[in-house]
């Protein structure tokens, strides 16, 4: 569906208010939203999922959210930011500081050769330091082996290089979207920490070979998932990504990203969805000619704002940030 006309695709949700309830002698307005009988009890499944995420989670350990990121948030939202501040709070950490200038430096970030991290804040910003240190912290955080979490990392960073690059073209905050596509498929590392046997399962959760190759019964991985595990790598995203304070918008997309068809009536979460959903189509089709080394071919743009030399440059910046990184 093209961005521009989710407004319209919006406006065709319909409401009904129920008026004069009295209560207490009050009248209270109740909004309510027409749904069918199956996506309410989709609602109630999804509601009852995130409960026993939550205590799932517990079990599993979802990593807290580090101390450096928490101490950078309070800085950062100070009314008047000491940048020299922030460089002494990192430097203290020699692994947190190498990490933070090499994803300075990779050519999704890098406007020119950035050395120091005073040097990265002045050149890149304050949002795309923060997202910058949230990277390296999660990349610190997964404590599963690296070679088994390869094609997450590989997939999780190129859907956050293609969505903050396609929000920048439709004027959509790109730090936000940044961060969505990061986060959205975290679950699957937690997955594969607790159950050893959903590797068998990894490439259908992070759109490698389609669901309909494994099950007909289900038409999303994460209902596969939850058929097996009792839970999905959704809600465990869902669940991480709260825990480490991104936004509530942030959360909502990472939770429904499998849902096809998906609709809020936040316009600002229903954009954020979209922007992920098309960019997963493109790395998905990057992707599956990089592992199955067939053909490049450039997709067809999905929205009019987006159009084929968009989509060569995001492919030229995916290539340069494998080929860089080794991801």
């Amino acid at each position: 569906m093209c961005l521009s006309s989710t407004f319209t695709y919006l406006s065709k949700i319909k409401y009904f208010i129920l008026l004069k309830c009295n209560i207490n002698q009050s009248y209270d307005i109740f909004l309510v939203s027409i749904y069918s009988t199956r996506e309410y009890q989709k609602k109630i499944m999804q509601k009852e999922q995130i409960q026993r995420a939550e205590t799932l989670v517990k079990s599993i350990g979802i990593p807290p959210q580090p101390t450096i990121v928490l101490q950078l948030l309070k800085k950062v939202n100070k009314e008047n930011l000491d940048i020299q501040e922030i460089v002494d709070l990192v430097t203290q950490d020699a692994s947190m500081t190498a990490k933070t200038l090499k994803i300075a430096n990779s050519p999704f970030f890098r406007k020119t050769k950035v050395d120091t991290i005073h040097q990265a804040i002045s050149i890149l910003g304050i949002k795309n330091f923060y997202a910058i240190i949230l990277t390296a912290s999660l990349e610190e955080a997964l404590k599963v082996d690296r070679v088994v979490l390869k094609k997450f990392w590989t997939h999780s960073k190129l859907t956050a290089l293609t969505t903050s690059l396609l929000a920048q073209r439709m004027g959509v905050n790109h730090e936000v979207a940044y961060l969505t596509g990061l986060f959205h498929d975290v679950g699957i590392a937690l997955m594969i920490n607790k159950h050893p046997d959903y590797q068998g399962i990894q490439d259908y959760a992070l759109y490698l070979i389609d669901v309909s190759e494994i099950t007909d019964k289900y038409d999303t991985i994460s209902g596969y998932e939850s058929s097996l595990y009792n839970t999905n790598h959704c809600v465990l995203a869902y669940a991480m990504a709260r825990s480490w304070g991104l936004d509530d918008i942030v959360c909502q997309v990472i939770l429904n990203h499998h849902i096809k068809n998906h609709i809020s009536q936040n316009p600002i979460e229903q954009q954020l969805f979209l922007l992920l959903q098309m960019s997963e189509t493109i790395v998905y089709r990057y992707e599956k000619e990089i592992y199955n080394k067939s053909h490049k071919t450039i997709i067809e743009p999905t929205c009019k704002v987006i159009d084929k030399s968009d989509i060569e440059r995001i492919y030229e910046i995916l290539k340069a940030t494998r080929d860089e990184h080794n991801i």
